[in-house]
């Protein structure tokens, strides 16, 4: 189970950084880029996670 959500994630994550592409920022760089945030976002929805606490 484990390998399959891995390789649904990197899968994710590869396809939202790809539809989103690289976006400038000014001042110090965030600590998470805008991909990876869209993809812990959608994954928590795929997953039935309805609060941060989970």
């Amino acid at each position: 189970m484990t390998n399959n959500l891995d390789t649904l994630l990197t899968a994710l994550y590869m396809g939202i950084d790809d539809a989103i592409g690289a976006i400038r920022w000014l001042g110090r760089p965030p600590q998470l880029t805008d991909s990876e945030l869209v993809c812990v976002a959608v994954a928590q929805a795929l997953l039935g996670f309805t609060s941060k606490s989970r």
